[in-house]
């Protein structure tokens, strides 16, 4: 028998020029589903799909690897209005109760592919990598659904009640909040896979640093939605210019339809001899090497599950400086940590981080053994092999 699985993603995949479906975006890159070949004869990747003059630089479909294309849109209010297209393309085109059902939770392919798959009776696998009433909170989906967040959660834990099995990529934060049913398996899995070229050989050392050197930080996030609390940091940064005590230079990655305003804000906190924005970077070596090019690396997001560019950093042994959501405070202690959505607070942590030079080694040792667990538990979990069935010798479920 031919095994199937169908497998949802929120990442909006763009058709080019040429009609071939692509991604920005490396873990929605054909490389990141080929290890699912393994288990499965056939995957099929459902995901928004919006037509570009411009071809996206990863390719997604190949070998046993295609694309069910759902129609494309922005915003919740336009989520609304194509639910019907939506949910017809869902209906219509999967339809093998053989296969295997697996989606990023939260998110609203997602819960059209489970509720397709509890129609069909066939297999569920919720991948869950955030928490909807974060989400729902920080406004980024809109007031309407800020005012409606609690919804949010109480909508997970229904949905959660009703799959086959769930992986979380937490160890313990998003399983607290959002437990699978009893008897249902469950495992941590994050899905941050990075190779042995993405982790540093040693820790760094600060302690020789020139007192006069300009300090380098980095942040990476998309600009897609206004979640990732650039502003936030931009806002942190003109203080930390206004006080005078650091020479800083701060680079951000990330592009999307807000970052015109992150750059407009730039320029009106007069930040244009501290800040850098240079976009969207795919290339993983190009990335790597903003990061090792970085002293510090500050992730102030307003919502996250297990956030890979937090990882990604931590790989490379920056010390980092991080808000406090999701499941951050799983791989940062809690010096490193400060409310989201609170400027002052990122600034007197990013101030106290740099002058400390026998800090920021302890804590760049700590960053890269931290990494290096995460991926040791990435294997230890196979997330591949549970997702084709495989049997857990612990299950732990809970009611």
């Amino acid at each position: 028998m031919v095994r199937v699985l169908y497998l949802a993603t929120e990442t909006r995949l763009t058709r080019g020029p040429d009609g071939a479906i692509r991604s920005n975006f490396a873990d929605t890159s054909f490389l990141a589903w080929d290890p699912f070949l393994e288990v499965f004869d056939k995957i099929v990747i459902v995901a928004r799909v919006e037509n570009s003059v411009v071809s996206a630089s990863l390719e997604v479909e190949g070998r046993s690897i295609s694309v069910l294309a759902l129609p494309n849109y922005r915003g919740p209010r336009q989520m609304v209005l194509h639910l019907p297209r939506l949910w017809a393309v869902m209906r219509n085109s999967v339809t093998d109760r053989s296969a295997v059902f697996a989606g990023r939770a939260p998110g609203v392919v997602s819960t059209l592919l489970f509720a397709q798959s509890r129609k069909l009776g066939a297999e569920s696998v919720a991948i869950v990598v955030g928490d909807p009433v974060e989400v729902a909170q920080i406004g980024a989906a809109g007031p309407v659904l800020r005012v409606l967040a609690p919804l949010g959660g109480i909508f997970l834990r229904w949905q959660l009640r009703h799959v086959s099995r769930a992986s979380y990529v937490t160890e313990h934060v998003l399983q607290d909040r959002y437990p699978v049913r009893r008897g249902a398996r469950e495992i941590s899995a994050s899905d941050v896979r990075l190779p042995p070229a993405a982790f540093a050989a040693s820790p760094r050392d600060y302690t020789n640093r020139a007192a006069n050197q300009k300090w380098r930080l980095v942040t990476v996030g998309s600009h897609e939605a206004a979640y990732k609390g650039h502003d936030f940091l931009l806002y942190a940064i003109a203080l930390l210019a206004k006080k005078g005590d650091l020479a800083l230079q701060l680079t951000i990655i990330g592009g999307g339809r807000h970052h015109k305003k992150y750059r407009e804000l730039s320029e009106r906190l007069g930040l244009e001899g501290n800040v850098e924005f240079v976009g969207h970077i795919s290339d993983a070596e190009t990335l790597r090497a903003h990061l090792l090019g970085a002293d510090l690396f500050v992730f102030p997001s307003l919502t996250e599950g297990l956030p890979r560019a937090l990882v990604e950093a931590m790989a490379l042994a920056l010390p980092c400086v991080a808000t406090d959501v999701g499941g951050i405070s799983e791989l940062l202690p809690k010096e490193r940590l400060v409310p989201p959505r609170n400027a002052p607070a990122l600034a007197r942590a990013i101030e106290l981080e740099l002058s400390l030079p026998e800090e920021l080694n302890r804590q760049s040792r700590q960053n890269l053994t931290m990494a290096r667990r995460i991926m040791e538990r990435v294997q230890s979990a196979n997330l591949v092999a549970f997702l084709g069935g495989a049997s857990d010798p612990t299950p732990k479920g809970r009611a």
